[in-house]
């Protein structure tokens, strides 16, 4: 088997886009770990499992709901009030 070559890249970022990617960052383990949590507690309480599609498949509520906190909007294309333009 041939090697594996490998590519490393350096971001030069600035101040604006770190707290882009730290929000974004934030906001997949906040998904992640609240989706394990229903996992969790489904079985737990009613001995049911859910899988990727039933979870899905509530990402738009969830989308709504957080788009009304204002955490997100989408149209801009602006994240908790960074400005990536």
């Amino acid at each position: 088997m041939p090697g594996v070559k490998a590519y490393k890249f350096k971001l030069k970022t600035n101040p604006a886009f770190e707290q882009a990617c730290v929000f974004t960052l934030d906001t997949c383990r906040e998904l992640y770990n609240a989706s394990l949590q229903e996992r969790r507690d489904a079985y737990q309480i009613n001995h049911v499992s859910l899988n990727y599609n039933s979870q899905s498949a509530q990402l738009p509520v969830v989308f709504a709901v957080e788009c009304n906190q204002s955490r997100f909007i989408p149209k801009t294309g602006k994240a908790a009030g960074i400005d990536l333009g």
